[in-house]
């Protein structure tokens, strides 16, 4: 996808939705612009021109502004022919008072998972969301930036970093190539569900996310690792109080895919991203989601897709 002036924010997005297939399965009998971005192998350059406009006015961006590609993405979500079931998870919050004990649970939907950022640490992810979920986060074994330079950050021949054997798709611009990715700046990483559809399989999308409250049980088992409290309006006994919450997420409950959004990126080792997040600590219920792609901020206003081969 030829970057024609300040389009690599649009570029780096749609390179990585069609890391998703079932996102992309949508379009299967359509010939649209973002169809045609999604699935055709090649791009004629006066589609690639309508594509980018398109997208622009999606987003209600300027002629040759520079974009951010979280911000598209999200636009082009709340498109009202565009499905985007496939990223769609249900977060429960659990908000308990202090004083009266008085527990309320609420749901919402999202596309995307924001964190603010991730820390020069093993397993970053993990421990931004285990903060962002309201529980504590363990000892981190830390990494000083220090320990690589600026020169390896942008695919290095060195082994700093590198997960052996390990390949990825440096999409930049038109040009695309393989190279064995050491450091980067994780700006959107994108996760697929391993055990997700079949080849040949068509998707549904109009799978019902579980509204039920958080078994009390569970709620009471989790309290001694919530580290957030937040001053809150209580709902019981302290009705007309502003009380002492402990707030955290009591159940997140993942679709076919993941978005994960780090507003603060920062150069970092990739070797301790994780390829592998899971949506549940039940053995019985363990689903894997699988690292495929990762939009990349170089710069300041730079946006690089890369995509694992699996």
């Amino acid at each position: 996808m030829t970057n024609l002036g300040m389009t690599c924010w649009c570029a780096s997005a749609i390179q990585a939705l069609r890391s998703v297939p079932v996102f992309g399965a949508q379009f299967l009998n359509e010939t649209t612009l973002l169809g045609k971005a999604l699935l055709d192998d090649e791009i004629d350059a006066e589609t690639l021109k309508k594509l980018y406009k398109a997208s622009r006015r999606i987003i209600s961006a300027p002629q040759g502004s520079p974009e951010d590609p979280a911000e598209f993405i999200v636009a082009l979500f709340d498109q009202k022919k565009i499905c985007c079931k496939s990223f769609e998870s249900a977060c429960t919050l659990v908000k308990k008072c202090s004083v009266c004990g008085y527990v309320r649970t609420e749901t919402n939907n999202e596309c995307m998972m924001i964190i603010p950022k991730i820390e020069m640490c093993a397993s970053p992810l993990q421990r931004a969301l285990d903060v962002e979920f309201g529980f504590r986060a363990g000892p981190a074994t830390r990494i000083r930036p220090e320990s690589f330079s600026a020169a390896q950050t942008r695919d290095s021949t060195t082994s700093l970093g590198v997960v052996p054997g390990e390949k990825w798709w440096k999409c930049d611009d038109d040009v695309v190539t393989t190279v064995a990715l050491t450091s980067a700046a994780p700006y959107l990483l994108f996760y697929r569900d391993r055990s997700t559809l079949s080849p040949g399989e068509v998707p549904r999308f109009d799978d019902k996310h579980s509204k039920e409250d958080v078994d009390p049980k569970d709620i009471e088992a989790l309290l001694p690792s919530v580290s957030q409290t937040r001053d809150l309006d209580c709902e019981g006994d302290c009705k007309g109080q502003k009380t002492s919450h402990k707030v955290f997420v009591g159940v997140y409950e993942a679709s076919r895919a993941l978005i994960v959004h780090v507003q603060c990126p920062q150069n970092m080792p990739l070797s301790h991203i994780e390829r592998t997040l899971f949506a549940s600590e039940e053995e019985d219920d363990e689903a894997a989601f699988d690292l495929v792609a990762m939009v990349c901020r170089v710069g300041i206003s730079h946006y690089v897709c890369y995509r694992r081969i699996m």
